[in-house]
């Protein structure tokens, strides 16, 4: 008696759709994700954001300590 086979079944989600990479589409350009984007985007403001809260800090603390020894 021959085994049943089951029909294949193809995913209609591409493989790398949440990969970091781009994907490439069907004309051979390159397309994006919304994860690049957002590397791309929020990861400068995130380090531009903490470099300007650190030096302001220390700004903050050298501009303390210039004023009390000149008290």
């Amino acid at each position: 008696m021959p085994k049943p086979t089951l029909p294949s079944v193809r995913s209609t989600v591409p493989e790398n759709s949440c990969s970091w990479n781009p994907m490439r589409v069907s004309n051979g350009s390159r397309r994006h994700s919304i994860l690049d984007l957002g590397y791309v985007v929020i990861y400068p403001v995130f380090l531009s954001s903490f470099f300007f809260t650190f030096f302001s800090l220390e700004f903050f603390f050298i501009s303390v300590i210039v004023l009390s020894l000149a008290v």
